[in-house]
């Protein structure tokens, strides 16, 4: 009788230290914070929001400003890396990207996304098939937006500017042609 008792006591122990073990694994995931929070650049952002690859252009219209004006990112429930950059003279935002995890189905709105589409049409970035928004920004400002989806992430460019100046700040988001498609 006792070696059963031993083995029932061996049992609820086991059981007892993997609830316990449960319990200290869920509570730092319970107090870490889903809001989205403002950073100062973007190496404080790869810092606390732990991404890999923040991407940013390399083609930069001259009359923006550099570094974002202002930056704000997500770590949960899907990252998020949302750029503000301010247009130099007229002292407003002229620029927005969005880098969001693709699985993302309402990610942050940026302070200038379209309000009324006037037209939509597929094109290509780099070989990779993207959608390209011509569209009223708030204040009745033309804007216009390209999407498009790399590397496990949404991306949203959007800008008060030519749609040659925005898909050129796409392209130049992207480092190489997409891999051949094997038959």
């Amino acid at each position: 009788m006792t070696r059963l008792k031993m083995a029932v006591l061996f049992a609820a122990m086991v059981v007892s230290l993997m609830m316990v073990l449960r319990f200290l694994n869920w509570v730092p995931a319970a107090f870490q914070k889903t809001e989205v929070r403002r950073y100062r650049n973007i190496e404080d952002v790869r810092a606390g929001l732990k991404i890999q690859k923040v991407f940013l252009p390399s083609y930069f219209p001259q009359y923006l400003t550099w570094p974002p004006d202002e930056i704000f990112g997500r770590r949960r429930p899907y990252p998020l890396v949302l750029m503000h950059f301010m247009n130099q003279q007229r002292k407003e935002i002229a620029l927005a990207i969005r880098q969001v995890d693709a699985r993302d189905a309402s990610p942050v709105v940026s302070r200038i996304e379209p309000v009324a589409i006037h037209s939509e049409e597929n094109i290509s970035i780099k070989g990779r098939p993207a959608r390209l928004l011509i569209a009223t920004c708030p204040g009745k400002r033309t804007c216009i937006s390209v999407m498009w989806q790399e590397d496990g992430y949404a991306f949203t460019v959007t800008a008060k500017d030519s749609v040659r100046e925005v898909t050129r700040i796409a392209e130049s988001m992207i480092s190489e042609e997409p891999p051949a498609k094997s038959p």
